[in-house]
């Protein structure tokens, strides 16, 4: 896609108007050869073009697309104004700039979207090289803003502060990701930044900060309830000498700015090491155990039944079997026991069987045989 283009030859006079961009559902511009370009040449006299974006879905610049709004001229630079859901910014630069050798003010960036995300150097800045202020960058998110992998957020100056202020939910600043004010110019003071969100992290050597390479540094003040910084990353306001630098101010209701977040190593632990080939592990005395505990209940996969390891039991069966108890006592109870009694005499049926009784009465019973046939 051919660039949009709109701005003043050298040696034109007045003001281009503006560059207005709205979609109902998404602007994308990708590669080096596309993007939006408003620019005053030397020697014209004349404010740069503003540039004026929304899209209900999105609004993307990716593989090296630019958004410029420059003036080398005798005017001020155009400001930027992105009104979408989400602004993704992926290796490319979205920047109000003053050129060396223009005499004003670089423009102003505004940025209200649901997330921001800044991404593989994707830069969103605004700069002055010549005579004047760097502009200043609103953002506003309701959600999140992301900045990885040298994602930043920049106001540079030769002759002005340039300030920063951010309204978000979450804010990440990760892998060599920055925010920053820098001054450079003769007696510059460095540029402000202020920062509110829900949660601020800043983590991979990601810093904040508002400098000043010849004057007083910038002052940085941070509203969140939490703050996470690693421990090569920083939050700064550095003057030309230490009684010059800035002020850094931090109000976090829940969470300690000093608390950092570790880096886990990527080399695995040597496993033999730790094992003692010796006898002592064998042995009774300062060797080593090894004991199964069980899972608690779990079985070694979600796709496995639960094995005999499970801890589980049934409050209700001590219950059931103490009553079972008691049932089994009642019933015994009820049962009387057969006595068992030693024969004390015989009978003698019609068939001629004789039966052991422990009773004798009766006419054919008795306790011995009156005769036995030979």
């Amino acid at each position: 896609m051919y660039p949009l283009q709109a701005g003043f030859y050298s040696g034109g006079q007045g003001n281009p108007g503006i560059v207005s961009i709205k979609a109902r559902d998404t602007v994308s511009f990708a590669g080096r050869d596309s993007g939006v370009f408003t620019n005053v040449e030397p020697m014209a006299v004349g404010n740069g073009s503003d540039v004026l974006i929304s899209a209900r879905r999105s609004v993307s610049f990716s593989d090296g697309a630019i958004l410029e709004a420059s003036n080398a001229g005798r005017g001020n630079g155009g400001n930027i104004t992105i009104q979408t859901g989400t602004l993704s910014i992926d290796g490319s630069d979205a920047r109000s700039t003053l050129l060396e050798g223009g005499v004003g003010n670089a423009g102003d960036i505004n940025i209200s979207t649901r997330s921001l995300y800044l991404t593989n150097r994707g830069q969103l800045s605004t700069s002055n090289a010549g005579s004047g202020a760097a502009g200043n960058i609103n953002i506003t998110t309701a959600q999140d803003i992301r900045l990885d992998n040298e994602g930043s957020i920049r106001a540079d100056t030769r002759g002005g502060q340039g300030n920063i202020s951010v309204r978000s939910g979450d804010f990440i600043l990760s892998r060599n990701s920055k925010i920053t004010t820098n001054a450079t110019g003769n007696n510059v003071i460095g540029g402000n930044i202020k920062i509110d969100s829900d949660i601020l992290a800043a983590v991979g050597n990601s810093n904040i900060s508002a400098n000043s390479a010849d004057s007083r540094g910038g002052q940085v003040t941070i509203n969140t309830q939490g703050i996470f910084l690693s421990p090569d990353s920083a939050i700064t306001a550095t003057g030309a000498s230490s009684f010059l630098n800035g002020n850094v101010q931090i109000s976090a209701s829940e969470v300690e700015a000093s608390l950092g977040l570790v880096t886990l190593p990527t080399i695995t632990e040597n496993t033999p090491r730790l094992v003692s080939s010796s006898c002592a592990a064998f042995a009774d005395q300062g060797g080593s155990k090894f004991t199964v505990t069980g899972r608690s209940g779990l079985p070694p996969s979600p796709d496995e039944f639960l094995t005999s390891d499970v801890v589980w039991t049934d409050a209700r069966l001590p219950e059931t079997i103490a009553q079972q108890h008691i049932a089994k006592k009642h019933i015994a109870s009820q049962l009387k026991a057969v006595e068992i009694l030693p024969a004390t005499g015989w009978v003698l049926n019609s068939n001629g069987d004789i039966t052991l009784v422990s009773n004798t009465s009766g006419a054919n019973i008795g306790a011995t045989p009156t005769s036995c046939p030979k």
